[in-house]
């Protein structure tokens, strides 16, 4: 059964290399088969770091590509969320995959 793990950065964001990245080796040495699909790519984090904001169009495109990792998810698949699908207010959409059999909805935040 595949593992898929969506995270919200690759290795370059700090918050997914500590609380992701650093578990990978473990997974494989367990024999486990994974992807890995961070949000944002490397290049919105550099721009990010260097300018201290996003650039739009990397939101966007990073956006689009998670909406389409999580319509194509294989359906026996076993997914793990780092923190939610979607940053901030875009979470109040997570539940609209529910129905597709695709995710859970989004737990409630504490």
């Amino acid at each position: 059964m595949p593992l898929l793990l969506f995270l919200k950065y690759t290795r370059a964001g700090a918050s997914s290399r500590y609380r992701s990245f650093q578990c990978l080796p473990a997974l494989e040495a367990a024999g486990l088969r994974f992807t890995v699909s961070p949000l944002f790519d490397d290049a919105y984090l550099a721009h990010k770091y260097a300018h201290g904001r996003a650039r739009i169009g990397d939101v966007l495109r990073a956006f689009a590509r998670r909406l389409w990792a999580v319509l194509t998810v294989p359906h026996a698949a076993v997914v793990v969320v780092e923190y939610e699908l979607l940053p901030s207010g875009v979470r109040h959409f997570t539940p609209i995959f529910a129905p597709f059999g695709k995710v859970p909805p989004a737990p409630a935040r504490v």
